[in-house]
């Protein structure tokens, strides 16, 4: 049996509709738009993680709630791309598993003179 789909759910599904569409115009504006799903949400977890403190750990960038679902294998091809796009860049080899984050050239605030 069918439940009936009432104003709310529809509008509910309106906005939705609404916020995936903005989420993809700003994904495109700032680049990330070719990347995989998983990919997207290593780049999410490292920027939510990075204004929390130094180093990003894999450990916690695996941990985040938009990735603690997804197999680590595919968890680890997704930041193996996202090191390769630059988002990332691994710390010297003593702190093995950490990252900086790197905030791409075109959003990083203008200079002013």
């Amino acid at each position: 049996m069918q439940s009936e789909c009432t104003d709310t759910d529809a509008r509910d599904f309106e906005a939705a509709a609404l916020l995936r569409s903005r989420i993809h115009a700003q994904e495109t504006e700032i680049g990330i738009e070719d990347l995989s799903l998983v990919e997207k949400y290593v780049i999410c977890a490292a920027s939510e993680l990075d204004q929390l403190r130094g180093p990003i750990r894999t450990s916690d960038i695996a941990a985040h709630d938009l990735l603690k679902s997804v197999p680590r294998p595919t968890f680890y091809r997704a930041l193996t791309r996202v090191i390769q796009s630059g988002w990332l860049t691994p710390y010297p080899t003593h702190l093995r598993g950490r990252y900086k984050f790197n905030l791409p050239h075109k959003c990083r605030p203008r200079k002013t003179s």
